[in-house]
């Protein structure tokens, strides 16, 4: 019996090295796609271009969607693991806000490329339908942490779900603006419409007078 044991280590960096291809297959992927169309562009080609065999591919994504919206997958793992990490005691949407900063960093490194990326998922008809449910499930993923960060109480649960459903629709706004302009950097445009929040909430109705009764009894 061999008494080596292997490293806890090794295979975080299998992992690694796994999401390194991925994200290069990606990149290959999205330059084909912007230079020849989506529906034009064949998994045998994103193979060749990247110097793979068409098996290699398919041990990494299932279809040439998945070479695209595995980027947002992976994102929505960081950005879950960062907002667990925040302080107990931040505020929600605070919490959030620092927890989104986990993905930008691929965002600032290469600008042009992920505008470019983005701009291709919202203007592709197939694609934005599944960045929209990717959305949707950050949205999910956000509510159930912080449900959990906020624990038991009346209107928890209400708040986690509200300050998840308002970050992710502050930051799409911040991603179309960035998208279309990118005279600044993403993480700006996020800090802007942050920093927009209170004056909305402040111009919103008050509460319906049924609402208002129920309140004072």
């Amino acid at each position: 019996m061999d008494g080596r044991s292997k490293s806890p280590e090794q295979p975080n960096l299998r992992e690694r090295k796994q999401r390194l291809l991925r994200l290069e297959l990606g990149e290959v992927a999205l330059n084909l796609f912007v230079e020849r169309g989506f529906a034009e562009t064949t998994i045998e080609d994103i193979a060749e271009a990247a110097g793979i065999s068409r098996r290699t591919f398919f041990r990494y994504f299932e279809t040439k969607e998945d070479v695209v919206l595995w980027r947002l997958r992976y994102s929505s793992e960081q950005i879950g693991d960062a907002l667990e990490a925040r302080p107990a005691d931040e505020p929600p949407l605070l919490a959030v806000r620092k927890a989104l900063d986990a993905v930008y960093e691929a965002y600032i490194s290469d600008p042009e490329q992920n505008r470019s990326y983005l701009r291709f998922l919202l203007e592709t008809p197939s694609l934005r339908a599944h960045f929209l449910d990717t959305r949707e499930q950050w949205r999910a993923l956000l509510a159930r942490i912080l449900a959990a960060r906020l624990g038991a109480g009346r209107g928890k649960k209400e708040l986690a779900q509200l300050t998840a459903a308002v970050a992710i629709a502050a930051q799409d706004v911040a991603l179309r603006r960035w998208a279309e302009d990118g005279s600044q950097s993403l993480p700006e445009y996020v800090d802007e419409t942050f920093a927009a929040l209170p004056e909305v909430l402040a111009t919103s109705p008050g509460p319906s007078a049924p609402a208002a009764k129920r309140a004072r009894r």
